[in-house]
């Protein structure tokens, strides 16, 4: 399976390999499997922070390119509105509410991060955004 599906994809850091290498799993046929009974200890985030603008913005990089290398541009457009939604703006108002204004200017951060990567390097256009 592993070769059939080329392994993880080295474009993805940090996380989201697993994710896509899932997505091209199904793509060949393959079932994706679930355990209750398997254990796994995760410290989350321990080596990069937990509010830091590098995990917000691989957190939001790479569940953004996973759509972008396997859903059309309709549905990126759908799916970056709804997740800018819950997973920047309401964050940020809570953070901002609550007076941690540094965690706040790292979601700010990291999020416009990601959109200039993703021009940089020609992974989304405007049509990305805006239906024509």
């Amino acid at each position: 399976m592993w070769e059939k599906t080329g392994g993880y994809d080295t474009e993805f850091a940090f996380q989201g390999e697993d994710f896509d290498w899932q997505v091209r799993a199904k793509q060949h046929g393959y079932k994706i499997m679930y355990t209750p009974n398997a254990k796994l200890w995760h410290k989350e985030s321990m080596t990069i922070g937990k509010s830091s603008p590098f995990k917000i913005y691989y957190d939001t990089r790479n569940n953004l390119l996973v759509r972008l290398k396997h859903r059309d541009e309709n549905y990126f457009r759908t799916y970056f509105y709804w997740y800018l939604k819950n997973f920047i703006i309401k964050p940020l108002l809570k953070y901002s509410i609550k007076l941690k204004l540094l965690y706040s200017f790292n979601i700010i951060k990291g999020f416009f991060s990601v959109i200039l990567w993703g021009f940089r390097n020609r992974k989304i256009t405007i049509k990305h955004f805006v239906k024509f």
